[in-house]
Formats: C-alpha cells, sequence, structure tokens
C-alpha cells in the first residue's frame, strides 16, 4: 500500500490548485488559502471550500481533521467554537466567505501556540484589512424555502478603519421539525498610527432558531433549540509585543416537550494571551507567550461550574544555511484549576528543494471535555461529570513534488494515539453519554490530485483513507468512515465563466459503539456554476443532482435534491 502511495505522489497535490501553491508552503500538513483562491473556488459555504482538503471533513457545524473532531477555529484570534455544543461544534455562520484574507490550515499541530482542543489541529481564519471603502452585497434563494442575504463593507480614513457585516438565513429543511434561523451581526473598528503600532476592536453577534428532527428511529418532532452567542475581541501590536483579549458569552436552550425537556447552559470565557519575539542575537528569535482563561458554566439543570487555566509556551526555528534543512522545536505547559498540569512538546523537520518537499512532524496534545458534556442533558444527550481529558500523541509524515504545470502532488502518512479519548456512546432508547475509552488509534494516508487537462478543463481530487479503532476491543469507533474521495471537475470555457462538477464518495460507517449497527456507503455529485459580469456575479447551485436517499455517519439522513440561485454585487 506505501508503495502505491510512493507512486501516485507524482501526480497529486496536497493543496488545492497551482495558484495556491505560489502562496502556501507547499506541504501537505500547513496549508494557506488566500481570498482570491476563495474567489477562483466558486463556493457558497465554507463547508465546500474545507471538503477540497484531504484529510478535512466539514458539515453546517462541525469539522474534523484526520478524524478527529477537536480542531480549534479562530476567528481574527478568538474561537468560534461552539462552548455549549456537545461534540466540538464550529459557527461558521460568524464567517462571511466574502470577507476572508486568508485561512491557514494545521493538520495535528498548533497545539503549542494555541492550546488545549487542537488534537486534530488548528484552523485560522484571518478577514481582509480595512484600507479602502469596499464590500460586497449577496443574495440566494433555493428550495425548501432556503433564502440568505449578506452584507460586508469596511472604510478606512487615515489610521482608522470601520468594518460592518450582517447576514440573516432561513430554511424549512426536508423533515419534519428541521427548520432553522439565524441572524449574525458584526463590526470592527481598528486603529494604525504606526507600521508596527496596530489596535483593533470587534465584536460579533449570532442568534440562531432551530428543529432537532433526531434520528429517524428516534425522531424528535417538538424539539427545539435557540442560541445566542456574543463574541468579544481587542487586539493590540506594539512593536513585537502582541496581545489578544478576548470574551464569548454563549446560551443555548434545548426544549422537547414529548421528554419533559427544558434545559439551559450559558457559558463564559474571557481570557488573555502574550506573544512575542526574543532576540536570542546569533541564534536568531525565540517565539513566546503566555496567558490564562477564566471560564463560567451555568444552567438550570446543574450548579454553577468554574474553571481557570494558565499556560506559557515556546517555539524556535533553526535553518541550516549549508542544505535545505529547517528544524521547529516547540513546548506548552497548561496549569488546570480542574484537571491535571500537562506539558506538550512539537517538534517539526523539514527538507525543501525547487520540485519537492519533505516534513515529518510530532506533537502531544490534550483535548477538554466541554462542560456541556459533562453538566448538560438533551433529548439524545445524558451529562457524564466523570469525564476526564484525552491525550493525543501524532505523527505524520509528508511529501510533495511540483514536477511540471500540469501535474502536481504530495502525500501524508498519519499515525495518531489517543488515551482516554471522549466518545458518544448511544444507548438502545436513541439517548447516550460522552465516555473516555482507554486507548484509541487514527492511522492513515492522504493522497491528492491536480490535472490540467486542457485550458479550460481541470481536475482536482483528494482521497483520505482512515483506520480509526479502539485498541482496548479492536472495534473501529462510530461516525468514522474508513475512505472519501472527493473529485472537482471544473470547466472555464470562457474567462467569466466556470462550471464545477464535485462528487464525493465515502464507504460505509458504523454508528454504534459495538459496531452492531452502520450506515452504507454512498457517492453523490453537486453541479455549480458562476458567471461574472464587471462588478456583478450570478451563482446557482445544485446538491446532490442524482436526488439520492443516503445517511451521514452519524445515522442522520442527508437532503434530497437541492437548489439555490443568487447575485453577488461588489463595490
Amino acid at each position: 500500500m506505501i508503495l502505491v502511495l510512493l507512486v501516485l505522489v507524482f501526480f497529486s497535490v496536497p493543496v488545492f490548485s497551482p495558484a495556491q501553491a505560489e502562496t502556501s508552503d507547499p506541504i501537505a500538513d500547513q496549508i494557506i488559502i488566500t481570498g482570491k483562491d476563495i474567489e477562483k473556488m466558486n463556493v457558497v459555504k465554507i463547508k465546500d471550500l474545507l471538503n477540497q482538503i484531504p484529510g478535512v471533513s466539514a458539515g453546517d457545524s462541525s469539522v474534523s481533521v484526520r478524524g478527529s473532531s477537536k480542531v480549534k477555529v479562530l476567528l481574527d484570534g478568538r474561537a468560534i467554537n461552539d462552548p455549549t455544543s456537545s461534540y466540538g461544534g464550529v459557527r461558521w455562520d460568524m464567517v462571511s466567505l466574502k470577507n476572508i484574507e486568508k485561512i491557514e490550515i494545521y493538520k495535528g499541530k498548533g497545539g503549542v501556540e494555541f492550546g488545549d482542543d487542537s488534537g486534530g489541529g488548528v484552523i485560522l481564519i484571518t478577514t481582509k484589512k480595512i484600507e479602502s471603502f469596499e464590500g460586497n452585497i449577496e443574495a440566494y434563494l433555493g428550495n425548501l424555502e432556503t433564502q440568505n442575504y449578506s452584507l460586508n463593507c469596511r472604510e478606512n480614513k487615515g489610521n482608522f478603519g470601520i468594518g460592518v457585516s450582517s447576514a440573516y438565513e432561513s430554511a424549512d429543511g426536508f423533515r419534519t421539525n428541521n427548520d432553522k434561523k439565524k441572524f449574525r451581526a458584526s463590526a470592527k473598528i481598528q486603529y494604525k498610527p504606526e507600521k508596527d503600532i496596530h489596535f483593533s476592536f470587534s465584536g460579533d453577534y449570532l442568534k440562531e432558531e432551530k428543529g432537532l428532527a433526531g434520528l429517524p428511529e428516534f425522531p424528535s418532532p417538538h424539539s427545539r433549540k435557540n442560541q445566542n452567542m456574543a463574541s468579544y475581541l481587542f487586539l493590540a501590536k506594539f512593536r513585537e509585543i502582541k496581545s489578544r483579549t478576548y470574551f464569548n458569552d454563549t446560551d443555548t436552550q434545548n426544549q422537547d416537550p414529548d421528554r419533559n425537556l427544558d434545559a439551559f447552559i450559558q457559558i463564559k470565557k474571557f481570557g488573555e494571551a502574550f506573544v512575542t519575539d526574543i532576540s536570542m542575537g546569533k541564534w536568531g528569535k525565540l517565539n513566546c507567550g503566555a496567558g490564562a482563561e477564566w471560564a463560567r458554566a451555568t444552567g438550570n439543570r446543574f450548579d454553577a461550574q468554574e474553571e481557570t487555566q494558565f499556560w506559557g509556551f515556546a517555539s524556535k526555528n533553526i535553518s541550516l544555511k549549508s542544505v535545505p534543512l529547517s528544524f521547529t522545536f516547540g513546548v506548552r505547559m497548561n496549569a488546570y484549576s480542574e484537571f491535571e498540569d500537562v506539558f506538550n512538546p512539537e517538534f517539526k523537520a523539514s527538507f525543501k528543494q525547487d520540485v519537492f518537499s519533505l516534513q515529518f512532524a510530532a506533537s502531544k496534545t490534550n483535548n477538554m471535555p466541554s462542560f456541556r458534556q459533562r453538566y448538560n442533558e438533551t433529548s439524545s444527550m445524558m451529562p457524564n461529570p466523570n469525564l476526564t481529558m484525552e491525550h493525543a500523541d501524532n505523527y505524520s509524515l509528508s511529501f510533495f513534488a511540483q514536477m511540471n504545470a500540469v501535474f502536481s502532488g504530495g502525500v501524508s502518512l498519519f499515525y495518531n494515539r489517543l488515551t482516554d479519548r471522549i466518545t458518544y456512546v448511544r444507548g438502545d432508547d436513541g439517548r447516550g453519554q460522552y465516555e473516555n475509552f482507554g486507548k484509541v488509534t487514527y492511522k492513515g494516508g492522504e493522497i491528492s490530485l491536480n490535472w490540467k487537462l486542457t485550458d479550460m478543463l481541470s481536475l482536482r481530487s483528494a482521497y483520505t483513507y482512515l483506520e480509526a479503532k479502539d485498541e482496548n476491543t479492536g472495534k473501529w469507533l462510530p461516525v468514522k468512515p474508513g475512505h472519501r474521495l472527493n473529485t472537482d471537475l471544473i470547466c472555464t470555457p470562457i474567462k467569466t465563466l466556470s462550471l464545477i462538477l464535485a462528487t464525493n464518495y465515502t464507504s460505509r460507517a458504523y454508528t454504534r459503539t459495538d459496531n452492531s449497527q452502520s450506515v452504507p456507503e454512498y457517492f453523490i455529485g453537486d453541479l455549480r456554476a458562476e458567471y461574472n459580469f464587471n462588478t456583478m456575479s450570478f451563482f446557482c447551485e445544485i446538491g446532490n443532482i442524482w436526488d439520492k436517499s443516503y445517511f451521514c455517519a452519524d445515522g442522520y439522513p442527508s437532503p434530497p435534491r437541492t437548489w439555490l440561485a443568487g447575485v453577488n454585487y461588489q463595490f
């Protein structure tokens, strides 16, 4: 199998386009997607963008990297992971694709600087700088009563800049009690008196109301969820010192009269982090930082809980002049009020030539059980206050080769070992709780292909193999398909028109820890088109074009054929 992977490496790419390779470090474990790249990808939602990356699987409110859903997602430095979620949910609703400057994806690393809950990796999203008066208005409609409207606007005057953004989305859904409504608003003010002095303050608010239809065998036709999330961030840069101050306030209410359930949970987090580079003379610079976070959870079904943590980290990069070889050493220490203290090292070695590069990475990370997993109750989940943190050892080997302008490619092999892994265990009545498993391993590989067939036709494909097992029982972990293959066929008959046929194959996945139930494999396709005319762009998308009935890995049914059409105006 490994020999086959090494042969195929010369006909694949770890980054999704040749244009991407010009701006990104061409290594499969570290990918940078720029705003210009996003424009070329012709996607409506950020999940469609991320699903084109090998090893990354994203949903409407989730993301996993190499099988792990413990992925820290930061928007301009503040986490948009839902603290009231039980499965590591991500509020992609707070991200406007048209307002993104770049996205950085770190697979299986990033924990030294960004801390716990990054066992799968880290995703950094940076919004566009405020440099002039610009923005966009976008609207689209679709079946199932889908509608979406959004606005982004930025203006700069001298040393000051201001930006605002807002969006509204609603849909009826394809099942009973599957409707949703979302509203988002955000604002940002920046002040830049000098080149290396910068201050900014931003705030985001998100409100969501939705129905929770439940599993087909255990429907919940009256279960409702209401959520409010407010997030604030103050960034300061003074010479070599960077400061990040953040406050998040999220509350979620779950109601289900059929189960006599009315559960409310509110989580507040306040944190401060400092990062700087310390000169070491002829040895270069040492990147280091420290910080602290306070968190409080309240609810109507448990007593108030408070937790604090403190951390410090240091990282050093060493590049050899005689050979194109570099090393990065890092270490992080976390001290918790309610859990054991941890010491997590990270190491990376990179060898780069003009046409190929090779990288080996190793790291230790820890993932925390959420307040919701430990204390809250919903129509499908019971609390488990005895949960402990899980520990992960992550190893990866990545290779990249840019053979010519037509073919380029790379491959990654990874091995992750987790102890006390936090896993959802569902009972016979459809309800379950999160439990710690003894030892779990994730191992597999990633291959991707980028092939320019003609001047107007190109193909990109990303394949991920994942073997996720409980080493104590030998059983496969639930919700972890072994094979995923995403392929995009891109056609640009004229410069202003792009057509994309996106297909996805996902193999069978177990839905129970005892492997007694599973969902079958599926193969689906989506069709997207976009036409640009001056400052206007018109787009449409047909999802599940063959109208197949299939189930996601978690056992929930997926929508039938859907469509949407919209317009975007850039100013």
